[in-house]
């Protein structure tokens, strides 16, 4: 976790979990899945496009150069 950000509450994960664990697609309103699926979509078609942009690639070197000047190390989340 970054320093700057704010440390979870405790239990966090398990409470996030036990609802996901409960969740049942029934039980999802009809707008959600519609956003949901635009979503994947889009995201899919961001992937898609990467793949074939010719900047691919740089994206790494970015995090490498950002890291290096915060001194974090390269594994680090950003």
């Amino acid at each position: 976790m970054h320093p700057a950000q704010p440390a979870l509450p405790a239990g966090a994960t398990r409470t996030l979990a036990a609802f996901a664990s409960g969740l049942r697609y029934a039980s999802i309103p009809d707008a959600v899945i519609g956003k949901m699926k635009t979503s994947l979509i889009d995201s899919i078609g961001c992937c898609l496009y990467g793949i074939s942009h010719p900047g691919r690639g740089t994206c790494w070197p970015w995090r490498a150069r950002t890291a290096a000047s915060q001194r974090l190390p390269s594994s680090a989340p950003v």
